[in-house]
């Protein structure tokens, strides 16, 4: 997987590179002074598995590249037996993403600004809870308190564009497809599978330790201001 995630990386990055280096000796930009943006990811708030307060900064040393940062806390509290939040499962943890911007727009902050981007992701969280299981083929169950930590490492390509609500407020939106690499590691017995309801016929698997590359794709918003 890390061969296949450093391929997808330097595919990427050649893109990003090449869509830079046509623009080297392309007057079509108004050279400007550095600038920063500050942001927050709202869609961060509404993710189901990893919710939680997502902060970030933006600094672009030339008007049409930039480097994009996020950092958050997960904070996703909910109830496996009827998917409401709850206190009876908790995920902390931390997520962040580092991201190589090129723009292809004027840097006029009067009209919306596209983009392409390089982004890296991980995240690391630790799960505990306290579940009902079916054991031994649900011969019997037993209640079990349990601890699961997951790591996550991803590479992907974004694309999406900024449109300012003045001089200074903005609006950030688009999309990422990727690739990532994940593992779980837990105490939980690995004959073990959760209870939902109290019946046996509705159990589902628990989160057995694990390694798996999988593609992702994500959508996002965030609202930011420019200093």
């Amino acid at each position: 997987m890390k061969k296949k995630l450093l391929f997808f990386l330097i595919l990427m990055s050649g893109i990003v590179y090449s869509s830079n280096a046509q623009d080297d000796n392309d007057n079509d930009y108004n050279e400007k002074e550095p600038t920063l943006s500050l942001f927050i990811n709202t869609t961060a708030l509404l993710h189901p598995k990893l919710s939680g307060l997502v902060l970030g900064g933006e600094y672009r040393w030339k008007p049409h590249l930039g480097i994009h940062q996020q950092l958050g806390y997960v904070f996703t509290d909910y109830d496996a037996a009827n998917d409401n939040f709850d206190n009876s499962r908790k995920r902390r943890g931390f997520r962040t993403s580092s991201e190589l911007r090129r723009y292809f727009n004027s840097f006029d902050r009067t009209v919306s600004n596209s983009y392409l981007g390089l982004q890296l992701r991980y995240w690391k969280y630790k799960e505990t809870g306290e579940f009902e299981f079916c054991r031994e083929n649900c011969q019997f169950q037993q209640f079990l308190e349990y601890e699961l930590n997951q790591y996550a490492l991803g590479a992907g390509l974004s694309t999406g564009a900024v449109s300012y609500l003045g001089e200074h407020f903005f609006i950030d939106y688009g999309l990422t497809l990727g690739a990532m690499y994940r593992k779980n590691q837990s105490n939980i017995p690995q004959d073990a599978t959760r209870v939902r309801n109290g019946s046996p016929g509705l159990n589902e698997p628990n989160p057995q330790n694990f390694e798996v590359s999988e593609a992702y794709f994500l959508c996002y918003l965030k609202l930011g201001y420019s200093f």
